[in-house]
């Protein structure tokens, strides 16, 4: 598991860490002399470059050079690209610096006292050395009933924040000063802007990660992103790797969720072992009292029963890493902010032009696309965000209190979307889910380099011909051909989500519903919770909105019930 407390000590002037058992010293390193302390936790993928660019020494490991140019105080920080936490304390300034990866990939909790900062990288790990009562953040589960992701930098307890992503935090006897990096590199210039290196440099955030892995397993979709993963893999040689799917063949129409030809499509190209599972009868909320117990935390994830089950597959197979496609879409680009830089420019024959080669696509009305695109264009051009409607089970009161946030306009900016919240908030939730095997979780498309390659390539590498993330469709038509790579439709899990659920699943919730935790009951509408139920008692009837609400429900009266005094 790798879970260390580090305690900073101000009024000492000393340190003092605590590892748990089982350390994995390859990811968990500790640099040491008289005068300074340094706790590595994670992998870089530019160690080459960063090397050459801040050494002239031979053959000198990364972890040694960090060390003796956080002793000189060099400012590194900003150079370094991967997943990692870098702890270096100088024991006779008594000067501490936290850094950690731009997207906080993994999490670190903090508690603090009169003299005392703890650091750990695990909930349950920090809980046992924290003296006083802990309290719940009451604001935060109100924002998690509302569907809401805001204050990324709090946990549900009133004692514990996260350090945010991006961080330089430096902490001294008389300062406390934190600054924020930037991925995002206005002065990161490629050569050429191309398919060719597209390729060279999409391929190289893969096998940059992979070569830190002897077991490699790629969560497969099916979907455009994972498939490129996995090809990416297959082109760098990582002959053996493997896949994993899953599939709702099951439901009688699994048009909009069986992505079986997809996958099988990658599969004979990559040659890549396929594990596929298959959902039928998994339970999509009888997962929910053992992750909440695992995060010691609630959370508002509709799909971690999927997560589960592929843990499950994985518990006996010696994997090192998972690798995913997320987010390759906000990564790569929709393209949608340039529909609406024509909008703007008056460009109005370009500007249907592309609405209707979108709507053709995707075999959707023109009319009814061009109505779309016109009206969020307009919205974006006047600041109108809409009303945020109270669809949670908070009661009246508590949502007007609660702090909403409307959900961005399609046509944000590239970096708008790339600097969402969203992303720091799946980072921590798929490291903790993958972490209690002692597997990392990659996720590729986050290369810093890939990152501003995207961000600074030519529109038309965007939206094209009405196909989004163009190019990246380009890089898997050489592989998979153009009935995979310009599909027009995506696997759509909630009708999986609905279709599992099942009477065991109600009888959970009317368990918790029986033992409902006094503190919740204050802020719930409790006639929303029960005109759920009874829809399901009397006509079986349920959505992917009922079911969010009622795994929400599940993980905040578990949490509640399970970690306070009730």
């Amino acid at each position: 598991m790798n879970n260390y407390l580090l305690t900073l000590n101000k009024e000492e002037k000393c340190i003092d860490i605590v590892f748990d058992k089982d350390i994995d010293t390859k990811r968990l390193r500790v640099i040491q002399d008289e005068h300074a302390f340094m706790l590595i936790d994670g992998y870089f993928t530019n160690t080459d470059e960063f090397i050459e660019k801040n050494s002239s020494i031979e053959n000198i490991e990364i972890g040694q050079l960090l060390f003796e140019l956080s002793k000189i105080k060099f400012n590194f920080y900003g150079e370094l690209d991967g997943s990692f936490n870098i702890i270096f304390f100088d024991k006779k300034e008594n000067y501490f610096v936290f850094t950690n990866d731009f997207w906080s990939s993994r999490p670190t909790y903090v508690h603090k006292t009169r003299n005392k900062y703890f650091f750990s990288n695990d909930l349950c790990f920090l809980k046992k050395y924290i003296k006083c009562e802990l309290t719940p953040n009451l604001k935060k589960i109100k924002e998690l009933l509302a569907w809401q992701h805001i204050g990324s930098r709090s946990t549900y307890y009133n004692e514990i924040d996260k350090l945010g992503p991006g961080i330089v935090l430096k902490i001294t006897s008389n300062e406390f000063n934190e600054t924020s990096l930037n991925i995002i590199d206005s002065r990161k210039k490629f050569t050429k802007y191309d398919k060719k290196n597209f390729r060279k440099i999409f391929e190289s955030a893969v096998s940059n990660r992979a070569s830190h892995f002897k077991k490699i397993m790629v969560m497969l979709s099916g979907g455009l992103d994972s498939s490129a993963v996995a090809v990416a893999l297959k082109n760098k040689a990582f002959h053996d790797a493997e896949t994993i799917s899953v599939n709702f063949s099951h439901l009688i129409d699994t048009s909009e969720t069986d992505e079986r030809k997809y996958q099988d499509i990658v599969s004979a190209f990559t040659n890549f072992k396929n594990d596929h599972i298959e959902m039928e009868s998994k339970s999509v909320v009888g997962h929910i009292e053992k992750y909440v117990h695992i995060f010691q935390e609630p959370m508002l994830m509709p799909n971690l029963y999927i997560f589960e089950a592929i843990c499950e597959n994985l518990a006996n197979n010696r994997v090192d890493a998972v690798f995913d496609g997320n987010d390759g879409d906000n990564i790569i680009s929709y393209g949608f902010e340039n529909i609406y830089r024509d909008f703007i420019n008056l460009n109005l024959i370009s500007f249907c032009n592309s609405v209707f080669d979108y709507a053709k696509v995707h075999m959707k009305s023109g009319t009814r696309m061009l109505n779309f695109f016109v009206r969020n264009s307009f919205k974006k051009l006047f600041g109108y965000n809409g009303k945020v409607r109270n669809n949670s089970l908070l009661n009246k009161n508590s949502f007007l209190n609660t702090e909403k946030k409307i959900t961005g306009n399609i046509f944000d900016s590239h970096e708008s979307l790339l600097k969402n919240n969203l992303h720091f908030v799946a980072f921590s939730n798929r490291n903790r889910i993958f972490r209690k095997l002692g597997i990392e979780i990659v996720s590729p498309f986050y290369d810093k380099d890939l990152l501003n390659f995207c961000l600074n390539m030519p529109a038309n590498f965007k939206l094209n011909e009405g196909y989004t993330r163009y190019i990246e469709r380009e890089y898997l038509n050489q592989f998979l051909g153009p009935e995979h790579a310009f599909r027009s439709n995506k696997s759509n899990l909630a009708s999986g989500l609905v279709s599992n659920f099942s009477n065991s699943d109600y009888e959970i919730i009317l368990k918790e519903r029986l033992n409902l935790n006094r503190e919740l009951l204050k802020i719930i509408d409790l006639q929303k919770l029960d005109t759920i139920l009874d829809k399901w008692t009397k006509k079986k009837m349920i959505n992917e909105e009922d079911i969010i609400n009622l795994q929400i429900f599940l993980n905040v009266n578990i949490f509640l019930n399970s970690f306070f005094k009730k």
